[in-house]
């Protein structure tokens, strides 16, 4: 098959084009995923997060420490009922 000179150029010309589409894309990608880990780390930042990481804490704090006590000091009451 002989080509024309025009249709090889057209050729290598569009195999550009599309190499160059995919580094544009490739680009866009990247910048996309260092977006998101940028507004991670300053979502992390925020008054918001730092007041539901102390709230978490502190109400897993005071239910662990009622349920836990309530909890230990039940447990050996039972065994001693199940004995007897």
């Amino acid at each position: 098959m002989n080509f024309s000179k025009a249709k090889g150029k057209r050729q290598k010309a569009k195999g550009k084009r599309q190499k160059a589409k995919g580094k544009r894309q490739k680009a866009k990608g990247k910048r996309q995923k260092a977006k998101g880990k940028r507004q991670k780390a300053k979502g992390k930042m925020g008054l918001g997060y730092l007041f539901f990481l102390l709230l978490t804490i502190y109400l897993f704090k005071v239910f662990l420490i009622k349920n836990g006590m309530f909890l230990f000091n039940t447990i050996p009451n039972l065994l001693t009922l199940y004995k007897n």
